[in-house]
């Protein structure tokens, strides 16, 4: 299959191994199509240098700046495109547009890592009883951002779960989120916006995409058209894997493509 990894992280973000030039040799040694790199931006602490995330002023102008040249550099034997990762982008919106201004960019991925006040869900301690508090939260805040105009696809739905379901050994059920999450899908549908499938799930605990078939194909049903892949990668080795499985996942749903972005533009890749 042609593999166009629209989720990927350089040393830009506090969790990239690698430079971008590094991640672009190894696309091509891969036989990847194109890459996008879109660093952790973690809206909520873009103002301070005192965080685990750094200085994010500093690091994002910084792989806008880096993916331009690998552009550059590898034109011909690689599309590479600017993106970023927009974490908790309603959070500070005054922040989030200085940094959106900093360059020309192709995509931005919205997502949400953490709830407010906490800390990100990898960090969080998980019983049965909060799980359910969670996830609720979660979603309705999901929903807003849904709601946000300034973003190409939502990034990994159910991110939660994979650290839930690594602590208590049981998949969370859903069901009582199936209203906000249908919500959810109508708003990306209206607003033409798409919905990543994430196959760094494959390599956590879930050992599967996020979100599941079935979760993508009731996106399908309520009319979604645009679909996304991403690996999530922070180091070469899980750059551009496990795509068969969100393939196999988007033709079951009843897709015929998904897309990548240039421009903002979604440009349809041949399942």
């Amino acid at each position: 299959m042609i593999i166009c990894d629209s989720h990927v992280h350089s040393k830009f973000s506090f969790d990239g191994e690698c430079s971008a030039e590094m991640l672009c040799s190894c696309a091509v040694e891969k036989g990847i199509s194109s890459i996008t790199i879109t660093d952790h931006c973690e809206v909520e602490c873009l103002h301070t240098s005192e965080t685990e995330y750094g200085d994010m002023r500093k690091n994002i102008p910084l792989s806008f700046e880096a993916s331009k040249q690998a552009a550059g550099e590898f034109a011909g034997k690689l599309d590479v495109y600017t993106g970023v990762e927009m974490g908790q982008p309603l959070s500070n919106p005054e922040l989030r547009e200085e940094i959106l201004s900093k360059g020309q960019i192709d995509f931005v991925l919205a997502s949400l890592h953490s709830l407010d006040e906490t800390e990100d869900f990898y960090y969080l301690k998980y019983t049965e009883d909060n799980v359910k508090t969670y996830l609720e939260r979660y979603f309705s805040q999901l929903l807003d951002i849904s709601l946000w105009d300034g973003f190409d696809s939502l990034a990994h739905l159910t991110y939660p779960i994979r650290y839930m379901y690594a602590q208590l050994e049981k998949m969370p059920d859903l069901k009582p989120y199936g209203e906000v999450i249908d919500e959810i899908f109508r708003n990306l549908v209206k607003n033409k916006k798409a919905l990543e499938i994430n196959v760094g799930g494959c390599r956590s605990a879930v050992k599967a995409p996020q979100p599941d078939f079935d979760l993508v194909k009731r996106f399908r049903q309520a009319g979604g058209k645009y679909l996304t892949f991403g690996s999530d990668a922070h180091n070469t080795q899980a750059l551009g894997a496990y795509f068969e499985k969100a393939r196999e996942i988007a033709v079951k749903a009843g897709f015929d493509c998904y897309y990548v972005y240039k421009n903002h533009q979604p440009v349809p890749i041949m399942l």
